[in-house]
Formats: C-alpha cells, sequence, structure tokens
C-alpha cells in the first residue's frame, strides 16, 4: 500500500453510503493482508486509506472490531469458495473414488491460498489470529471445514470417523503452508507429488470407529 496521505474523499451522494462501507472493508482488508494480523490495524490507518476520518467509520460499524469481524467473515468465505471451486482433473463413476479426489483437489486449492496470500493466512491461522469473538459452530472458519469435511465423509463411509480424519488433514495442510512458506532454503520437492503422499496416507491410515 502507498504511504502517501491519500486526497480527501469525494462525498458520497445519496444512497451511496454502502459504496463507502464497501470502501471502508476493502481497506481494512488490503492493509489486514500486509499486516498478518488484526490487532495490528487501527481505524487510523483504514481511514487515511479511504481518505476519510477515523470518526467517519462509525457510521457504518461501531466498534473496530465489528468491522474488522466483516473483514475476517469476507476472508474465510473466499477461501470456502476457492475450495469449493476446486475441481478435480477427472471424473470417477464410482461415489468413494470421485470423493477422494475431490479431497485431493480441495486441500490443492486450501495450499495454494495459503501460499499465495500468506499476509492473509496468517491472519486467519497464524499465532497472532484474532477471530474478534467467533465461535466455530455457524463462524465463517465452519463453512471452510465442511468444505474438506464433506468429501472426507464420503471416501470413508462408515469405516473411519471423518472428523478424525479430516482435523488431520489440516493440520498436515497447515504444516505445509506454515514450512513452505517461512523455510524457504529446504528443498521441499514437488508440492503435487507431497500433496499426494500426504492425503493418501491419511486417508489409507484412517483409523476405524
Amino acid at each position: 500500500m502507498s504511504s502517501a496521505t491519500p486526497a480527501p474523499r469525494a462525498r458520497n451522494r445519496p444512497g451511496e453510503g454502502g459504496r463507502l462501507r464497501d470502501d471502508i472493508v476493502d481497506a481494512a482488508d488490503a492493509l489486514l493482508a500486509d499486516a498478518g494480523s488484526a490487532a495490528r490495524l487501527s481505524l487510523r490507518a483504514i481511514a487515511r486509506e479511504v481518505g476519510i476520518t477515523a470518526p467517519a467509520i462509525y457510521a457504518h460499524f461501531s466498534t473496530k472490531e465489528q468491522l474488522l469481524s466483516a473483514v475476517v467473515a469476507r476472508r474465510f468465505g473466499g477461501l470456502a469458495q476457492a475450495l469449493q471451486d476446486a475441481r478435480p482433473s477427472g471424473s470417477a463413476d464410482d461415489e468413494t473414488i470421485a470423493a477422494i479426489a475431490i479431497v485431493r483437489a480441495r486441500t490443492g486449492a486450501y495450499v495454494a491460498y495459503g501460499l499465495e496470500y500468506p499476509g492473509v493466512y496468517a491472519a486467519l491461522f497464524g499465532p497472532d489470529a484474532d477471530h474478534l469473538g467467533f465461535t466455530f459452530e455457524g463462524s465463517p472458519g465452519e463453512e471452510v471445514f465442511a468444505a474438506l469435511l464433506d468429501p472426507v465423509s464420503i471416501a470413508l463411509g462408515d469405516r473411519a470417523d471423518a472428523l478424525a480424519v479430516a482435523t488431520d488433514l489440516w493440520v498436515a495442510m497447515h504444516g505445509i503452508v506454515t514450512l513452505r512458506s517461512s523455510q524457504r532454503g529446504f528443498v521441499w520437492g514437488d508440492l503435487d507429488a507431497q500433496l499426494d503422499r500426504v492425503v493418501g496416507a491419511l486417508l489409507a491410515a484412517a483409523p476405524t470407529r
């Protein structure tokens, strides 16, 4: 983001208040991606990016936490959509094989998102992540996890605990994103091959109920 002070924003015409709200969320979103933590953002910095005064934000968000909650929800929604949009390269008539292919495609999409947007990923899942009062059930993060859990459940059927396996896959994906981002000098090898091994091993070794 530019460090220059932006020109004052022109007043919205009547009925355009929603556009300003979107601009505020956009600015906070961009700054969050750079900062990697909601705790590092200030309303003053967000207002400066939009070209308004900090008090003007309160016409749309009663607290800083409410604004940042909107940004976190948007980012979780974007990640969930990326997983939902991931498609296997081929097709299969067998339901189990098709579900395994979806699991593999979605784990790949998750890792790709984390590696492409490291600041955003850190804000969502890093050590300083602040989900601003969201609990898991009913949260935007639950939609991300469901995109993985649902095909895992189909792939495993009744032979294993799908929740445990999906959780193990999430742990593995987080490790891949975190280590590949922080230890770039290591000889990681091919990412797709690594994901093939991890997904295949975890699904094959799933503990029985």
